[in-house]
């Protein structure tokens, strides 16, 4: 991104506030921003996976009995068993958790005015911060929902009982672990417009 912004009044700005105080900021981002990176690749690495799986699986033949007219035969098999969804959505989940955990640190970075080299705390746009609070309350509701999704990050197919006199004794329990990641991924599109509107809120106070 460096060489994106280079020039620009942001970095100048930024310059000119590391000379005059070095040592308000430290030498090295925290992990949140520094190894972002590193922590996002796998969890997208994850989503694809899962992605490929459930492409697969709907283009499946998944019938049970399935009937090969050309030979005469009836095949008995369980291509029906939806473990595959089941297990990629619970792993979806966990990509999804791990994503909205670090936005919710770098959120928190981006509100504390001991490390957002001089935005105000809170980015609060008015003088008393004692009577604006800013993003104290979006900076809440982050917290409140990264607990939520990392709730949700707990495995569905973990929990699967015998069924129907122990014929169905292991199932996959995809159909519940999809709805939680619906869930799950409405809670993280909430974080990211939370976290898109400090981002304008904190452009807006720089300039």
């Amino acid at each position: 991104m460096e060489w994106v912004l280079e020039g620009s009044s942001y970095m100048k700005a930024a310059a000119k506030l590391h000379e005059t105080d070095p040592l308000k900021n430290p030498k090295q981002d925290r992990y949140a921003l520094r190894t972002s990176p590193q922590w996002l690749g796998p969890q997208i690495e994850v989503i694809r996976a899962a992605t490929h799986a459930i492409a697969r699986e709907i283009n499946s033949v998944n019938d049970n009995l399935l009937i090969d007219v050309s030979r005469d035969k009836a095949v008995h098999g369980g291509n029906f068993q939806g473990t595959p969804i089941g297990v990629s959505m619970d792993n979806m989940r966990l990509a999804i958790s791990a994503m909205g955990k670090l936005m919710f640190a770098q959120m928190s970075e981006l509100v504390n005015d001991f490390y957002n080299s001089g935005l105000p705390s809170n980015l609060t746009g008015g003088p008393n911060p004692s009577l604006d609070y800013g993003f104290k309350g979006a900076e809440i509701a982050m917290a409140a929902y990264t607990s939520e999704l990392l709730f949700l990050a707990n495995p569905v197919t973990t929990h699967v009982q015998s069924a129907e006199q122990h014929n169905q004794d292991v199932n996959s329990l995809g159909l519940i672990s999809a709805r939680k990641t619906e869930e799950a991924i409405e809670i993280f599109k909430l974080m990211c417009s939370t976290f898109l509107v400090a981002f304008c809120q904190a452009v807006d106070l720089r300039h």
